[in-house]
């Protein structure tokens, strides 16, 4: 979680799942750079998509802590 909230986990491939249309969904992800000192932009893209159709999001240290703690995301190695 460290790693996430001191700016880090840059290049990071991770899994998380998101709640959608009444049910959980799982994506690919990667962290790809900070934005600002708290936000990052996350590259995410469907398990059964390639990683050239990712969709970029903008998402908080904070957001991304508290899901790595609930198990709503897990960094890969």
């Amino acid at each position: 979680m460290k790693e996430i909230l001191n700016g880090n986990a840059v290049g990071k491939k991770i899994l998380h799942v998101w709640y959608e249309e009444g049910k959980l969904i799982t994506y690919n992800g990667q962290l790809e750079k900070l934005k600002r000192s708290h936000t990052y932009k996350v590259s995410y893209w469907g398990l059964n998509q390639p990683e050239d159709a990712a969709a970029d999001y903008n998402i908080s240290t904070f957001e991304l802590a508290a899901d790595l703690l609930y198990k709503d995301l897990i960094l890969r190695e």
